[in-house]
């Protein structure tokens, strides 16, 4: 029971924290979303190794503490910089911008390497 009562408010605060960034004055509200739905395969990735019998993978770089620690950093330096903005090939680049952009990509990454990682231990399993 503990386990379904610690993941399932995890993922609605995923999902608000992100949506709520990009919603965020200089944000962009597509990045919001995209960390969002990222931020749930990766927890989705890990929850399939479990029921497919090779265990939870905890492999970064954008776990759960990474993604938070990314969110609540970039939230902190906009609160003390709120005018920080790059113009970078056009784009005004921001840093809640910035750190859901990190979150995105190390979302992918780690996605990847989960399901890599959960595939060679099927495999490893199979023989």
């Amino acid at each position: 029971m503990g386990d379904l009562w610690n993941e399932a408010p995890d993922r609605v605060s995923d999902a608000a924290i992100f949506i709520g960034a990009g919603y965020a004055a200089g944000s962009c509200p597509a990045l919001g979303f995209s960390a969002a739905v990222v931020a749930l395969f990766v927890a989705y990735v890990r929850a399939l190794g479990a029921s497919v019998g090779v265990g939870q993978i905890f492999l970064g770089p954008q776990a759960k503490q990474q993604r938070m620690a990314v969110t609540t950093g970039a939230s902190v330096l906009s609160a003390l910089v709120p005018a920080a903005q790059w113009d970078v090939g056009g784009f005004s680049l921001t840093l809640i911008r910035l750190a859901l952009g990190i979150i995105v990509l190390g979302g992918i990454v780690t996605a990847w390497r989960r399901l890599t990682r959960v595939a060679t231990l099927l495999r490893e399993k199979a023989h």
